[in-house]
């Protein structure tokens, strides 16, 4: 009877180890995964392009990873007053998330603006992260991040947030 008992208790133990080391393998399988949530792993996103500035934009590129925009390269953006106002370009696309994303536009004027915008570093939310958008703003690019936010019918709501400006110093 002892040995039974003595045997038992073994057992009992062991899989007071077996559960102690599923638990950590999964905290560290969820560690991972949030982890190459956050680097290279492709990601579900959208991309949003927008001007809000009082110049036309004649052209623009955005390398973002290794991904390029312009998804409609015969596309112009027009400020106030001129025609064909293009409000948003929206695409798409699953990729990893870039450490920054490089972005140059040349306005009606002539003068062409560049910018080096980090990306990976300023993600707050990875697990609600849907996207980035693009806001041409005449000499400079704001970037905001797209968030999924789940409301009460659990329909998705996207809250963008502002996260980075190129703004030039003066």
């Amino acid at each position: 009877m002892a040995f039974k008992i003595l045997i038992n208790l073994k057992l009992l133990s062991a899989c007071k180890y077996c559960m102690l080391r599923s638990s950590l393998l999964v905290l560290f399988l969820r560690f991972f995964m949030n982890f190459a949530a956050a680097s290279d792993m492709p990601r579900f996103q959208q991309m949003e392009i927008n001007s809000a500035s009082k110049e036309v934009i004649l052209d623009y590129q955005i390398n973002y990873g290794n991904h390029q925009a312009p998804m409609l390269r015969d596309r112009r953006f027009s400020g106030e007053g001129h025609e064909n106002i293009l409000r948003r370009i929206s695409e798409t696309m699953t990729v990893p998330i870039p450490e920054s994303a490089d972005v140059m536009w040349r306005t009606g004027n002539g003068n062409v603006h560049y910018a080096h915008i980090p990306v990976r570093s300023r993600i707050s939310d990875i697990e609600n992260f849907y996207g980035v958008k693009f806001l041409f703003v005449d000499d400079h690019v704001d970037l905001y991040f797209i968030y999924k936010i789940k409301n009460s019918t659990m329909y998705l709501n996207l809250q963008y947030t502002k996260v980075y400006s190129s703004t030039p110093e003066r």
